[in-house]
């Protein structure tokens, strides 16, 4: 092989989407992964109840990456409806908040993390 090539990072978290106490909605933390790698995968080894999920995904192109290209592949053992949202209804704090729960999972795997929606 000619050269070297870097990957890309990709941070990916997946949320579910609850009903609060109050009867609104919000978005609770479950996972997520943080790599510059060929691929990257986020098991449930119990499976995930049916329920909205959200997953999130940014990855950091440099100069150094000509093509700008993310495959996502969600498997599941019922069909699913998948629907994209636009940057303008998910802000920056929102996603921020989604980065700042996926780096401390690292420090407390078990603590809640909400993001309100």
């Amino acid at each position: 092989m000619k050269g070297s090539y870097q990957y890309a990072g990709i941070k990916m978290t997946i949320s579910k989407i609850v009903e609060d106490k109050s009867g609104g909605k919000k978005q609770v933390f479950l996972d997520g992964s943080y790599q510059a790698a060929a691929s990257i995968s986020q098991p449930f080894r119990n499976g995930l109840p049916k329920g909205d999920y959200l997953i999130v995904y940014r990855a950091e192109f440099t100069e150094e990456h000509p093509m700008h290209k993310v495959v996502l592949s969600v498997y599941a053992d019922d069909p699913l409806e998948m629907k994209r949202i636009s940057t303008e209804s998910y802000t920056e704090d929102m996603i921020e908040a989604l980065e700042y729960a996926l780096y401390d999972r690292m420090d407390d795997p078990h603590k809640e993390y909400s993001i309100p929606i």
